[in-house]
């Protein structure tokens, strides 16, 4: 049993490592500079689950929760700036992170997520 428990300890350590190492490598974009990109007509992508989306949401962002992103990579344009909005930050450097491996060239993780576009 002991054994399980380390295994699953070990699991869980690299699973929040690798997710911090997302979040450092992840390209952001401060939420004074978004604003500007929204005038500009960047696309936004929100990875929050639809109930946080309908709790508030930045206007004309599209919601397509972080789990859903890889199915619907087809309603994201690759041809212009994309900027992935979460909560805090972590869930948009992990969808950012599979845009950019997905071949979208300009994507950017919302740092700091809803709390700084506000």
């Amino acid at each position: 049993m002991d054994n399980i428990f380390n295994i699953l300890l070990v699991a869980l350590i690299i699973y929040q490592l690798h997710n911090f190492y997302l979040i450092y490598k992840a390209p952001t974009i401060l939420g004074v500079d978004a604003k500007k990109a929204k005038k500009q007509n960047a696309f936004f992508v929100d990875v929050r689950s639809e109930g946080e989306y309908l709790n508030g949401h930045i206007q004309g962002s599209k919601n397509i929760p972080l789990n859903q992103l890889s199915k619907r990579l087809s309603e994201i344009p690759n041809d212009t700036q994309v900027i992935v909005v979460c909560q805090s930050g972590s869930r948009s450097a992990r969808g950012t992170m599979k845009l950019l491996k997905s071949g979208f060239p300009n994507v950017y993780s919302l740092k700091g997520g809803m709390a700084a576009w506000k």
